[in-house]
């Protein structure tokens, strides 16, 4: 997994890119799509699952927290 974050002044995440190449398809791949990255966008960090309308991927629960570990 490969995690790219760019933050604004106000340390806001900008833009976020999630590679997941060795990710399951329909698994851990999904941390990739945006429906996972857009939650991050416009809110500054640390990162919490349940807080501040973070959700893991339900049944990546290892890649979700792997990306969360790194966007942190």
């Amino acid at each position: 997994m490969t995690v790219q974050a760019v933050l604004g002044e106000d340390g806001t995440i900008q833009e976020l890119t999630i590679e997941t190449p060795n990710e399951t398809d329909g698994l851990g791949k999904r941390a990739s799509e945006a429906e996972f990255i857009e939650q991050f966008i416009g809110k500054a960090g640390p990162f919490a699952f349940g807080e501040n309308g973070i959700e893991a991927l339900s049944g990546a629960t290892v890649t979700s927290t792997a990306a969360l570990t790194a966007i942190n």
